[in-house]
């Protein structure tokens, strides 16, 4: 009898010691990804450290860690939240270039021009992302007509996301300089 109970309690116990994430996890995943940005990556990879780092996120974020580390949790998820804008955005401009390579207007220089123009961002993908990231806004971003390129935008929120890394690791290191 006493066998039964305390394996019913180790069987009720263990997913949580297999499915327990750190925050160490979490963030050497999103780390994975700001090292990734700095040398060239290409879409796909992106996109699979992307999944990867957030399903590592994910399960730290509901963790009892994660709760005991709001600091170090505020940072892991603002640069996570760069990495998913910057993927959207990413993800925008790719649909955009293939709708307008697979459209054609009889005429080769008019597809060129509309491809070339998918590389900017409009003012209604840019509010969606500059509420969030203020950066997004700053004026020596955008060129003199006012337009922001997503390249430039994807690289901006790439830069922030790192800086939210640099604060994680300092929370995570347990040093309390230069977090909020």
């Amino acid at each position: 009898m006493r066998l039964r109970f305390f394996l019913s309690i180790v069987i009720l116990l263990m997913p949580s010691f297999v499915f327990a994430q750190s925050a160490k996890d979490a963030y050497k995943a999103l780390k994975k990804i700001d090292l990734q940005t700095e040398r060239a990556i290409n879409y796909k990879e992106y996109k699979n450290f992307f999944i990867d780092a957030k399903l590592e996120f994910d399960m730290f974020s509901s963790s009892k860690e994660a709760k005991s580390k709001p600091i170090l949790k505020k940072h892991l998820e603002r640069a996570i939240q760069a990495y998913e804008a910057a993927a959207d955005i990413w993800t925008e401009e790719i649909k955009i270039k293939q709708q307008y390579s697979n459209a054609n207007f009889g005429n080769p220089a008019l597809n060129r021009l509309l491809i070339a123009g998918s590389e900017e961002m409009g003012d209604e993908e840019l509010k969606k992302y500059s509420g969030h990231f203020p950066d997004l806004n700053n004026p020596k971003l955008k060129t003199k007509d006012g337009v922001l390129y997503r390249e430039i935008a994807i690289s901006a929120l790439w830069r922030e996301a790192s800086k939210e890394l640099r604060l994680a690791y300092d929370a995570l290191i347990g040093n309390p300089s230069n977090n909020d």
